[in-house]
C-alpha cells in the first residue's frame, strides 16, 4: 500500500540526505510488512537526523529492531546518543521523542525554565542527576527497566543530567516547542 512521507524539518545540524535527495522532498514507499519493519529500514536513512511525518496513516511502531537500530545510529553518532522524533503534524507544538544513548555521552547539567520533562526508560540503564544552583549534587534517580524503576518526572527550573550505565533508550517528553538552550540554562 502506497504512503505519502514527508520530512518536514531537521534539528541535527548534520547534512541531510535522504535516498540521496539533497533537500526534504515528498516521495512515496511502498509497505509490505510495516509493522514489521523499522522506519529506518524503509527510509535507509544515511546520516543523523530528526525528522517527523506529515501524516497519520502509517503508525510508529516501536519493537526491539526498531531501538536496535536507533542504538546503532547512536553509535555512529559522535555525541554518542540520537534522537528520534515522535511528532507527526508541523502543528504539534509537543516535545515527544525517543532517546537512544551510550555510556560516555556528554549532557551538560541544564535546565528547563519553561517545562517539566517526563523520561520513561525502554531499554538500558541510566541515572537522573539533580543538581542545586552551585553545581553540588542533591538527588541521583537509577531508572532501570529490569527494576521496574521506569519514569521520573523532572520539574521545570530543575538542574539535571544523565549519566548512562550501559545502551539506553528512553521516551522523553516536555511541554510546548522545542527552545535552544541558552547559556543561562546550563550550569558551568
Amino acid at each position: 500500500m502506497p504512503i505519502n512521507v514527508v520530512i518536514i524539518h531537521l534539528v541535527n545540524s548534520f547534512t541531510f540526505q535522504l535516498l540521496n535527495l539533497s533537500t526534504p522532498q515528498r516521495f512515496n514507499i511502498s509497505i509490505f510488512q510495516c509493522f514489521n519493519v523499522s522506519i529506518f529500514q524503509l527510509l535507509n536513512f544515511s546520516t543523523s537526523q530528526l525528522f517527523n511525518f506529515s501524516t497519520m496513516s502509517l503508525p510508529i511502531f516501536v519493537d526491539n529492531a526498531f531501538l536496535d537500530q536507533l542504538l546503532e545510529r547512536a553509535r555512529k553518532n559522535p555525541r554518542l546518543r540520537e534522537a528520534y522524533d515522535l511528532r507527526t503534524t508541523p502543528d504539534d507544538q509537543s516535545q515527544r521523542m525517543l532517546n537512544a544513548m551510550l555510556p560516555g555521552t556528554e549532557l551538560p547539567i541544564h535546565r528547563h525554565r519553561n517545562t517539566s520533562e517526563t523520561a520513561i526508560i525502554l531499554r538500558g540503564r541510566m541515572d537522573e542527576v539533580f543538581y542545586d544552583d552551585s553545581g553540588r549534587e542533591t538527588a541521583r534517580f537509577a531508572l532501570n527497566p529490569s527494576t521496574a524503576d521506569f519514569l521520573l518526572n523532572i520539574p521545570a527550573g530543575v538542574w539535571h543530567t544523565v549519566e548512562v550505565l550501559e545502551p539506553t533508550v528512553i521516551f522523553e517528553a516536555k511541554d510546548g516547542p522545542f527552545e535552544p538552550r541558552q547559556p543561562e540554562d546550563i550550569l558551568a
